[in-house]
């Protein structure tokens, strides 16, 4: 029932506040107010998050739940395994980022399944990491027959698009390689491996100085810990940016 929900919703909220504050200290300063858990109540949290995840995903299937919930502004950008539009959280008027799969062009090479599960796994992979240097995910499901990936909207130029008519000085590209290097040392200590850094995948943000990067689709993107999707026909990555590994 309702009054349920809220409070296994309230009871999240404050595990996932607990969790910002481990992040944050070396010792959780609430600890001392924590009762373990026996299995038996781990197991109800457990099946009660599933049911309420479940409930969340049959409401994009409703007919109107996407378009009551995000306003498409204009299309912003094309990519390999989706279309991004920038548009509106309506509940609080946010501008958003919402990648669409292209899913019907891509099946027409590749298997469905595994094009569908390579792109929630993006959102599973965005959604756990948290960078300055990282576009930050929302959520991720379907609407309609389509897949979608909600992320922050980001002003800026590619570095691919501004390096075509102008250079940078040295404490520019010093800037831009070190915050890079730390980037990707971040997803490399979570278990993650891109596999697709180059310039259209580097966001250069307006109006910040000194510069600040965002590094963008995480498409190819590969958790080492998390063997469960194989290799798709098409190629990991772009070639004149790849690794050898991934050319082999």
């Amino acid at each position: 029932n309702n009054e349920k929900d809220i409070g296994v919703a309230t009871a999240l909220k404050r595990l996932l506040n607990k969790i910002q504050i481990r992040r944050i200290f070396m010792e959780d300063p609430t600890s001392k107010y924590d009762r373990k858990l026996s299995y038996e109540e781990e197991c109800k949290i457990l099946d009660e998050i599933d049911r309420l995840r479940k409930l969340y995903d049959e409401s994009y299937k409703e007919k109107g739940a996407f378009s009551r919930r995000f306003r498409i502004v204009k299309k912003i950008a094309d990519g390999g395994m989706g279309i991004i539009y920038k548009a509106i959280r309506r509940e609080d008027e946010k501008e958003v980022a919402i990648k669409f799969l292209l899913l019907e062009e891509l099946s027409k090479r590749n298997d469905r399944a595994k094009i569908i599960a390579r792109f929630k796994r993006e959102g599973e992979i965005l959604k756990k990491l948290h960078h300055p240097n990282i576009v930050k995910a929302f959520e991720y499901g379907e609407a309609n027959g389509e897949y979608f990936l909600v992320m922050e909207h980001v002003e800026g130029e590619t570095l691919e698009d501004i390096i075509k008519r102008k250079s940078f000085d040295l404490q520019t590209f010093k800037d831009i390689s070190v915050q890079l290097c730390d980037t990707v040392d971040y997803i490399h200590k979570n278990g993650i491996i891109h596999r697709d850094i180059k310039p259209s995948n580097i966001l250069i943000m307006n109006s910040q100085s000194p510069v600040q990067i965002k590094l963008v689709d995480f498409g190819l993107a590969k958790d080492k810990n998390d063997a469960r999707l194989s290799r798709i026909s098409f190629q990991a990555g772009t070639d004149e940016y790849s690794s050898p590994q991934q050319l082999k």
